[in-house]
């Protein structure tokens, strides 16, 4: 079996972080220590979108599904990974960062990196949009040919994923950017 040859820092914390079996007062499957609270809640976004959904985008009942029931599980399943170790009270960008590259700590990485991602996208959207800065919209035409292509190839290859994931632009290098998918 091949190891990954690249390592960060906080493998020793990462590691050292497998959970205890907590004593509980309930027998649901997240349940956490009865002496601990939830430290990772569903973060409150800036603007309210439970009435009218995302403009655009999505309606409040997907709007539900996709921040306010998503949110709630995946901050449910860290609580219970997390319970009683040192990462349960590390925000989820951190946890992310310290078990990515250990495979004994997975399933608490997917969790998250799945809510810090679902927060990081809910969090940059504005309501009524922003107009597109002409000096981006420029280097996005160098970069795709057009604004069109990009929403094309970015509709394109999530709908090419499998599973729960990201589709992201990302800046490459000067005026470069390309497309990103996640897992």
């Amino acid at each position: 079996m091949l190891g990954s040859r690249l390592r960060i820092p906080g493998r020793a914390l990462a590691r050292a972080a497998v959970r205890p079996t907590p004593t509980t007062t309930t027998t649901t499957p997240f349940a956490v220590a009865s002496t601990k609270s939830l430290l990772h809640t569903v973060p409150k976004l800036p603007h309210d979108y439970a009435e009218g959904g995302v403009p655009n985008l999505m309606s409040p009942g997907g709007f539900a599904v996709a921040w306010t029931d998503y949110m709630t599980l995946m901050t449910e399943k860290l609580n219970a990974l997390t319970a009683g170790t040192e990462l349960e009270d590390k925000d989820t960008k951190m946890i992310a960062l310290m078990t990515a590259r250990e495979p004994n700590q997975a399933p608490i990485f997917n969790y998250a990196s799945r809510a810090h991602n679902n927060h990081f996208f809910f969090d940059g959207i504005c309501p009524g949009g922003s107009p597109m800065p002409e000096i981006l919209q420029k280097e996005l035409e160098a970069s795709f040919s057009s604004i069109e292509t990009l929403k094309r190839e970015m509709i394109l290859t999530a709908s090419a994923m499998f599973g729960p994931g990201f589709v992201w632009l990302v800046r490459s290098g000067p005026s470069q950017y390309r497309i990103l998918s996640t897992y």
